[in-house]
């Protein structure tokens, strides 16, 4: 599904935004792992190939459906330009591309929004500033799933006994390494930081309704838990446990703290320390494509039409319905 910005002018004028959910929009997907190595410690490293096919048949509207919606470069790099030692004729050069070339607010189809179009201000400053900007693609799903490609994932076989004499197998699938490191350090804390659970394709045998699934998330640089919700009949007739995400993961608490942005991280961008509860900035995360340098993108993830997230933040925007 994505959202449809139907009131631009009143928006621009300080409205607030209302948006009609557009779909669904549905995609085949076949995840692939190759460069699959085993190691004599028990370990398996891989990297894995995503591919998706629009299904037409069981999609609303055709990919060429044009929707109105926020111009992911115009606000990256504005957003960069509250950034610290930036050249001063860097700024003047996007200062003067934003203020005449584009605006907040674009108009693409639903295929470009997810899968990649050619940004008219990226076209511009790859030629005028080719040390910032090396490519004028631009897209807000494809470019994550094309960068999985190149992360490597070791996890652990689960077979046989660890060196305390303890079955491996509750520890099938879990990650030991992503991208060589054992932990992130792109949050500012520790905890943060920690790469916990498998990469959700595989978990252990043998599941209790008392324990939290854990599972790393690289769409997004971080680990997250499920919790037990419900027994489910499958179309075999067996008795399944359905694990949900629950409402905390996103919230603002202590917890959550080192997934909070300011002065302090790396970026040095000047953002709230913490958003409300049910948001998860991704600035951290996602870097504009086609940067030579680490533009952050300033998105903002949520749970579908802001559910579980803070009332101010719901009734922010008209359309929404978090139920």
């Amino acid at each position: 599904y994505v959202f449809d910005l139907v009131n631009e002018k009143d928006f621009l004028n300080g409205g607030k935004p209302r948006v009609i959910q557009r779909g669904p929009f549905v995609y085949k997907e076949q995840r692939t792992k190759t460069d699959i190595r085993l190691y004599p410690n028990g370990t398996i490293s891989y990297r894995e190939l995503r591919n998706y096919t629009f299904d037409r048949t069981k999609s609303s509207d055709d990919e060429t459906l044009r929707i109105n919606t926020i111009n992911v470069v115009y606000m990256t790099l504005v957003n960069y330009l509250q950034m610290i030692n930036i050249p001063s004729s860097i700024r003047t050069i996007i200062g003067l591309v934003l203020s005449s070339i584009e605006k907040p607010i674009m108009q693409r189809t639903v295929k470009e929004y997810l899968w990649g179009y050619e940004d008219p201000i990226l076209n511009i400053l790859k030629k005028q500033l080719p040390q910032l900007v090396s490519n004028d693609q631009v897209s807000v799903f494809a470019s994550v799933v094309n960068e999985a490609q190149y992360e490597t994932i070791l996890i652990n076989n689960g077979v046989g006994f660890d060196i305390n004499h303890t079955e491996r197998i509750d520890n099938v699938g879990k990650i030991e390494r992503f991208n060589f490191s054992t932990n992130l350090s792109i949050w500012s804390n520790k905890y943060a930081n920690m790469i916990n659970g498998t990469d959700s394709t595989i978990w252990h045998p043998d599941a209790r309704k008392d324990e939290l699934i854990y599972t790393f998330m690289n769409d997004i640089c971080r680990s997250v838990y499920l919790k037990f919700n419900q027994t489910r009949q499958n179309s075999f007739d067996i008795s399944t446990y359905q694990y949900t995400l629950p409402n905390d993961v996103f919230a603002n608490s202590s917890d959550n703290e080192g997934f909070c942005l300011n002065s302090s991280t790396n970026d040095k961008i000047q953002q709230l320390k913490c958003l409300p509860n049910g948001l998860f900035s991704l600035s951290s995360c996602i870097h504009l494509s086609g940067s030579t340098f680490a533009i952050p993108l300033p998105i903002i993830a949520s749970n579908p039409h802001f559910l579980a997230a803070d009332r101010s933040v719901q009734d922010a925007i008209i359309g929404l319905m978090p139920d």
